[in-house]
């Protein structure tokens, strides 16, 4: 069974939810944490950790191409700043930060804020 998520404005909003059945090239899975390392003078180095946070996330979407979907992620793109995510892995708030047609899919990137 293919992995969908569930996008949709964060008030009630008659055209403002699409599920998103996700293709292969999708990259929903990253996980990364506030890490630096800085060298120093002896040789070695100091690692920093400043832990791990949602907000560093970004996914990036692929689907295939419907009009109705496409309708309503553009009125999502265009008259929400945030919206709500529901994935396998949990509800997210987030922004679409990038949104084009490309072939016969859809791609697009979601900028996860939080997870609630």
């Amino acid at each position: 069974m293919r992995e969908m998520i569930g996008i949709s404005s964060p008030v009630l909003d008659s055209n403002g939810a699409v599920m998103v059945p996700l293709l292969a090239d999708s990259k929903t899975r990253d996980l990364s944490r506030r890490v630096s390392r800085t060298q120093t003078l002896d040789g070695g180095c100091v690692i920093t950790d400043g832990g791990f946070s949602h907000g560093d996330r970004t996914w990036e979407i692929v689907t295939k191409y419907e009009q109705s979907r496409w309708n309503t992620l553009v009125h999502l793109a265009e008259d929400y700043s945030l919206v709500v995510i529901a994935s396998a892995e949990g509800l997210f708030l987030g922004t679409i930060s990038l949104l084009e047609p490309v072939d016969e899919t859809i791609r697009f990137r979601v900028l996860l804020k939080e997870k609630l």
